[in-house]
């Protein structure tokens, strides 16, 4: 009856700790969501009220394009070396790349009016809020339209770099509504997905690049056997060392694992909010 008690005891345990890893893990990724969000407004708007900056960046073709050149590399960099990278690099490579999306969209200010820059950042912040929410509390799966929405983003790049050459304003509005709804599903799929992350489903880690993490995988779950078969053995004299040690190795991993769902939610919003400006967005007439 002792040991029975003892052992619901540690289950117990246990499933605070699960939880408590899943709201820290989620709270850190929507921290650095915000956090990257914050870095790209701020640098985007100094860059917009310096002409200097704004000069060098958006008078240059070789400056603006070389720019989102290197915004593609560093996060495909940061995609694909996700798990060698430590906690600090990863997150300074991070706000490194949100940075340089900030220089570059900062030519928004000069494309539209700062009224409906704001306005309608405002509608795409209640709109990925809203997708996020949903994606969470959903008990459907969304996996199905994962592969879906990605080739409509092919898709989409193709018809914009198509539509640079027709300069056609009905295909714009087009592709800018498809681009709303397809980075709306998209903010659903993504945040189910790092909701299941959190739970500790370990296809996710593959998807997301920590291939190697196999090895670790094997180590952990060998520590956990040999702390089980431990806590059968001492289950009145030890029953929470074990816990303590899995919740400081979660803690470490949540970190880099929380930056690489924080980009994935980022790019989201960044990509909506720029299709939603593209629809409804007025434009600036002044030079």
């Amino acid at each position: 009856m002792t040991e029975t008690f003892a052992a619901d005891s540690m289950l117990v345990r246990e499933n605070l700790i699960d939880i408590s890893f899943q709201k820290r893990y989620l709270h850190l990724v929507y921290f650095w969501m915000f956090t990257g969000l914050l870095v790209s407004g701020s640098t985007a708007y100094l860059v917009y009220r310096s002409p200097l900056i704004s000069g060098l960046i958006l008078d240059s073709f070789l400056v603006f394009f070389g720019l989102l050149i290197a915004e593609l590399i560093l996060v495909s960099r940061i995609s694909s070396n996700i798990d060698i990278l430590t906690p600090l690099q990863a997150r300074t490579m991070y706000l490194i790349y949100t940075f340089m999306t900030g220089l570059t969209l900062s030519v928004i200010f000069f494309v539209y009016t700062e009224s409906s820059i704001y306005s309608l950042f405002g509608i795409s912040s209640l709109t990925f809020g809203i997708m996020s929410v949903y994606g969470y509390t959903t008990n459907t799966d969304l996996s199905g339209i994962g592969n879906l929405l990605m080739t409509f983003v092919i898709g989409l790049i193709i018809a914009l770099a198509g539509n640079l050459f027709l300069q056609s304003s009905g295909l714009d509005l087009i592709i800018s509504i498809i681009g709303v709804l397809v980075f709306s599903g998209l903010t659903a799929y993504d945040t189910q997905k790092l909701k299941r992350l959190s739970q500790g489903d370990l296809e996710v880690l593959k998807e997301l690049g920590f291939s190697s993490k196999k090895d670790n995988n094997k180590e952990s779950d060998k520590k956990t056997a040999d702390a089980k078969q431990e806590g059968k053995q001492k289950i009145d004299t030890e029953p929470e060392k074990t816990n303590s040690s899995e919740l400081v190795a979660a803690g470490s991993a949540a970190h880099k694992e929380a930056i690489i769902g924080a980009l994935i939610l980022y790019l989201d919003f960044v990509n909506l909010f720029l299709y939603i400006l593209r629809a409804m967005g007025e434009n600036n007439d002044n030079d």
